[in-house]
């Protein structure tokens, strides 16, 4: 496992398009790969308005009150973290299943109302430059997160990052990682007509669930440590490549493509 630190900003890629120092020695030769990001903590943050939004979607679909605990929850799907704050709550499982299809339309309704129409703000520094670059070079892209569709759709819509997304796999069409994960392989394939071997298949997330369901489909693994998990945490998961964010572009390209 390696872990690389921030290099200087004059080896970092210019958002005007222009590639600035051992960027430019990244060449266009290399395997093909398909690279599936994270949403949430990896590309993008909005957890203050989702952390609101679930307060108010248990409230009204069981009565009670709660909020999830983001240090437990990073990598699940929105309907699990209902259940997670349920739980803990005291509900019984019958319960929370009969009042889970309303809390979950009350948490979509609920978050498109806090998000603003212009979220460019929550892209996490790095992000968008470093897909840029990926898609410049020919990468296959596509996304897997535990957000429910109709949230991940506005979200990649209202920063802009829906043009690097032709292919997402959300919370509400599989609630197991691994599962989401398999479900974005086979659409991948389809859409870019890849070779489905592992040794092309790359995964880039924030939590520890990204990493065991990154590694359980034979993917090379880099994990970003701009979640709620620290370097040394996510150490332990055993990752391919540690980064500590985005930022540099050179360090994160050597990581996702091995080079």
């Amino acid at each position: 496992m390696t872990s690389y630190e921030p290099e200087p900003a004059s080896h970092r890629y210019s958002p005007s398009g222009q590639q600035r120092g051992s960027i430019a020695a990244v060449k266009n030769n290399q395997q093909r790969r398909l690279i599936i990001f994270d949403m949430d903590r990896t590309l993008v943050d909005f957890t203050k308005r989702y952390i609101s939004a679930y307060r108010i979607a248990v409230r009204e679909a069981y009565g009670i009150e709660g909020e999830p605990d983001l240090d437990r929850a990073p990598g699940n799907t929105q309907a699990n973290i209902i259940r997670m704050i349920c739980l803990e709550a005291g509900l019984d499982r019958e319960t929370i299943e009969a009042g889970l299809k309303e809390a979950t339309t009350v948490l979509a309704t609920t978050i498109l109302s806090l998000l603003e129409d212009d979220l460019r703000f929550g892209i996490l520094p790095g992000a968008e430059e470093l897909l840029g670059v990926l898609t410049s070079q020919g990468q296959a892209l596509a996304l897997v997160t535990g957000t429910i569709s109709q949230i991940a759709r506005v979200v990649l819509f209202r920063t802009g990052l829906e043009r690097f997304f032709p292919v997402c796999a959300c919370g509400d069409e599989e609630e197991d990682r691994e599962e989401l994960l398999q479900l974005a392989i086979r659409r991948a394939h389809a859409a870019y007509r890849l070779d489905a071997a592992s040794d092309n298949l790359v995964v880039v997330g924030d939590a520890p669930r990204d990493i065991e369901a990154g590694k359980a489909v034979g993917a090379r693994v880099v994990a970003v440590a701009t979640g709620h998990h620290t370097v040394s945490v996510l150490a332990a998961y055993e990752p391919d490549v540690i980064l500590p964010d985005l930022r540099d572009h050179r360090a994160a390209l050597e990581a996702i493509l091995g080079s």
